[in-house]
């Protein structure tokens, strides 16, 4: 058997309504936390929207690209 993983990938954009909607996905998905870098000022709307409802880590995006091998994914 899996580990129980899954992997799913949904783009939004950056307006209010789409932000909102990408809280019920993650919501109705069951996530708890969620892990973003902060790059320039666009992670505060985003930042803004889901600090309520989910334990929200803002990672620097420097640092973050060295656990990932030197490489965004």
């Amino acid at each position: 058997m899996g580990s129980g993983i899954k992997k799913e990938i949904k783009t939004f954009d950056t307006m209010t309504g789409s932000l909102l909607r990408m809280k019920g996905w993650l919501t109705d998905l069951g996530i708890t936390h969620v892990a973003m870098e902060s790059t320039g000022p666009y992670w505060k709307p985003v930042f803004n929207i889901l600090e309520d409802s989910f334990e929200v880590i803002l990672a620097n995006a420097r640092i973050s690209r060295m656990y990932q091998g030197g490489r965004r994914t």
